[in-house]
């Protein structure tokens, strides 16, 4: 049998017969350099692998941030847009209290023209004069009286004026009745428009307000809660209702 042949210190050429095994060795690469191995070129694509997972993680998260931004703007905007309304109604509610408080005042000059012209008789003239006086805040409580209360008293002093037997055929021929009855009927007709358009503007303050969104914000500030302007007119419904 012939034997492998020996080194020159007698061994085994181990290095050939592997080298047969597994390969050959790396080839050098061109200026020089050798190829990277198997361990180094999973190192490398593992390396790769994460740094792209990195980066997907990354991008996710400037997702999630840009989604947080524009959710928290838009309820923002939405908070913003929920106070501004709810203070353009308590600016409504002042412009409409101060019409009310004007067209009250106009039927309080004209009932009080009335009750001073001489064509009513004594006793519904002293009443209506009365009625007008508590109504301009000199009533026997110093002023204390509610607004309300005054104004549906010369509401009713207009009406027994008016529902009088025969008032306005007692009125005919004398100078200037038909016109100050016009006048007293229009300034009635304007309190009870005034009063519903109020009322209105009311609702729909206390509506906005009472909206749980506005109950947690407190969107309307230390602004006091209006109230409804309530009295007797059914005069003026009356007429109102004549008119339709």
């Amino acid at each position: 049998m012939r034997t492998a042949p020996r080194t020159h210190r007698g061994l085994w050429p181990t290095a050939h017969v592997l080298s047969g095994v597994v390969g050959h060795s790396p080839r050098p690469r061109k200026g020089g350099g050798r190829e990277p191995g198997p361990a180094k070129r999973y190192k490398t694509g593992t390396t790769a692998c994460r740094a792209e997972h990195a980066g997907e993680q990354a991008g996710a998260v400037i997702t999630d941030i840009i989604l947080v931004i524009a959710a928290a703007l838009l309820v923002g905007v939405y908070v913003s847009w929920r106070a501004g309304r709810i203070d353009r109604l308590h600016a409504r509610v002042r412009l409409a209290r101060a019409a009310l408080d004007v067209a009250l005042l106009r039927r309080s000059s004209v009932a009080l023209e009335l009750a001073s012209s001489g064509l009513l008789d004594p006793a519904t003239s002293l009443l209506l004069a009365g009625a007008v006086h508590e109504s301009r805040g000199g009533g026997v409580m110093d002023g204390e009286r509610p607004r309300d209360l005054a104004e549906s008293d010369l509401t009713r002093a207009l009406r027994a004026a008016f529902s009088q037997p025969d008032f306005r055929a007692s009125l005919d021929g004398k100078d200037g009745a038909d016109e100050l009855l016009a006048e007293v009927e229009a300034a009635a007709h304007q309190v009870f428009l005034a009063r519903k358009f109020y009322n209105d503007a009311v609702s729909a303050t206390r509506d906005a307000r009472r909206r749980p969104l506005a109950r947690l914000l407190r969107l309307a500030g230390k602004a006091e809660m209006p109230e409804f302007f309530e009295m007797d007119d059914s005069l003026i419904a009356e007429k109102a209702g004549s008119l339709g």
